[in-house]
């Protein structure tokens, strides 16, 4: 006899036993879809007008019957089975499953792997981290032995919620927070070992998971857990993950071998872990300072890739700073007190994506009276900084289309002469040039409206008579590195060059200047000491130099 056709001969058989104290039950064979690879065929069982049907699998009653026993004996069996499923079926009241605010607290998480459960996971909704996917689940609390009733929430239970997917995580989030609390114990802590047992100069294994923990690894998918098991450990660390009910950290001192963790991961798997409750054969990384996580080949790629960039970018400005030397030795030692610093900090404006007034200086050399030679090196440099564009941080926020800038004719008193606001940039900037120099009320400026942590808006000054302001900001104030200000820094700079650019004849350069004009943001020094250099004066001198 195949399978099928126990199965069916196995529901008909079961129907005949219930039928007496259930005389309106209905028996069937049918296919339940699982995640974690747990799918199977196998009988269901529904009473009249109820809208939960207990199933359970068959496969192993199916190797019993092959290996000799009858099917009655496996059908008394089966049959205790189906009548305590009946009795521990939840009282629920299917009208408040539907009821989002009924139910919304009793949302939690169960992370999984995506590629085992790709299936699973089109009718699902997920988040994923990495090669894994953190799932929703319904908790209906526990049956009569004590365990935890639970149903995935799917796609079609979510759309009649009636909330977001953005708002439904946040909520399943803040519930599981407080319903099930992370815990982060020593694995010496857990086993209950004192701590004399502990190796001496072995980093510590942490086991993560939460109260009960059932379905524990789903606390790295909590909002502030990374975080907090940083400060613990003690910085970065590897995920290894033991099983759906918890993970292992352990922090990265440098020495670990990855491949040696997944082969330990591996290896746990497949001598002690259940295939239902396996995770991931992978391990993973935390980058505390960065806040990412990753897989941990991913995370020891990203750290050669971002070494690699590092090195180009610290040859590379110490390229520029060798240009700037040989190009006017004699502004450059006005200008420049130390090398070594100067170099830093076009090193540091390079890698924060601040490369304007750097391309703006090699621009006006190209397009200034310089030699053959001169003009073909800045054009090198200026070609290898646009190969390094797509692989450094772009400002992007607060520019051309965000409406939180303004424009004061007297940037002390506001209210002396026009003031506009709710402007883009580009609005404010040309509103900014359209106001006379002659009738100026006071120092006129361009100023965006900013929200602090509290909420309060607040109105910073950007440009003022016709200069950034950014090392007052940076200096004086709290923003400084905020990502909306130097966006604003960032696109305030692309259109003063794009105007100095204009004025100078310059072809299509939307962030180009002249020498002076970089140097002179640059360095407070610069704009004074680049009068003094006589036009043509480059023609005059031979490379490295001082002109006197």
């Amino acid at each position: 006899m195949d399978f099928e056709k126990f199965l069916k001969e196995a529901a008909d058989g079961l129907k005949a036993m219930m039928e007496k104290d259930h005389p309106f039950i209905s028996v069937e064979p049918v296919s339940v879809d699982k995640f974690q690879g747990s799918s199977y065929r196998g009988i269901r069982i529904r009473e009249k007008d109820s809208n939960i049907a207990p199933s359970f699998q068959m496969e192993d009653s199916f190797r019993l019957y092959q290996n000799g026993e009858s099917m009655e004996d496996i059908l008394r069996t089966v049959y205790q089975i189906a009548e305590n499923a009946l009795k521990g079926i939840p009282d629920i009241n299917m009208e408040k499953v539907t009821d989002y605010e009924s139910i919304k607290d009793r949302i939690f998480l169960e992370l999984v792997s995506a590629q085992r459960n790709d299936d699973m996971l089109k009718n699902v909704p997920h988040v994923d981290m990495e090669d894994l996917s953190l799932i929703y689940r319904l908790d209906f609390g526990k049956d009569n032995y004590g365990s935890c009733r639970s149903a995935v929430i799917t796609d079609a239970m979510l759309k009649s919620f009636g909330v977001s997917a953005e708002q439904f995580h946040e909520d399943a989030i803040r519930n599981a927070e407080k319903s099930r609390p992370a815990s982060l114990r020593t694995l010496a802590e857990t086993l209950g070992l004192p701590p004399e047992m502990t190796p001496a100069g072995v980093p510590a294994l942490y086991v993560a998971t939460c109260g009960d923990t059932l379905f524990g690894a789903a606390v790295i998918g909590y909002k502030d857990f990374m975080d907090m098991a940083a400060e613990r450990i003690g910085g970065d660390f590897y995920v290894l993950p033991s099983s759906l009910h918890e993970v292992l950290l352990l922090k990265d001192d440098g020495r670990a071998d990855i491949h040696e963790l997944e082969s330990m991961v591996r290896a746990v798997n497949s001598a002690e872990v259940r295939p239902e409750d396996q995770l991931s054969d992978n391990v993973y990384h935390y980058d505390a300072q960065a806040r990412v996580f990753e897989l941990a080949v991913n995370h020891e790629q990203r750290i050669k890739d971002e070494q690699s960039l590092e090195n180009e970018v610290g040859i590379l400005a110490a390229d520029l700073d060798q240009f700037a030397y040989e190009y006017d030795t004699h502004g450059y030692h006005d200008a420049v007190e130390d090398r070594d610093q100067n170099v830093a900090s076009i090193r540091e404006e390079l890698m924060n994506g601040e490369s304007t007034q750097v391309e703006a200086y090699l621009q006006g050399v190209i397009d200034e009276d310089s030699l053959p030679e001169e003009k073909e090196k800045a054009q090198s440099l200026l070609d290898r900084i646009d190969s390094l564009h797509d692989r450094l941080p772009k400002l992007e926020s607060a520019q051309e289309n965000d409406h939180i800038f303004y424009v004061a004719e007297c940037s002390e008193y506001p209210v002396l002469g026009e003031f506009h606001d709710g402007l883009s940039l580009k609005e404010a900037y040309d509103i900014y040039n359209a106001i006379p120099d002659e009738r100026m009320n006071g120092r006129k400026s361009i100023g965006i409206s900013i929200k602090d942590d509290l909420g309060f808006t607040s109105m910073t000054d950007l440009y003022v008579a016709g200069k950034m302001q950014t090392d007052f900001i940076r200096e004086y104030t709290s923003y400084g590195d905020r990502p909306d200000i130097l966006g604003a820094i960032h696109g305030l700079e692309k259109l003063t060059a794009q105007e100095k650019g204009a004025e100078m004849g310059v072809k299509d350069q939307t962030s180009r200047r002249s020498v002076r004009e970089a140097l002179k943001d640059k360095q407070d020094q610069a704009g004074k000491n680049a009068q003094h250099r006589q036009p043509g004066k480059a023609h005059d001198r031979k490379k490295g130099d001082v002109a006197i």
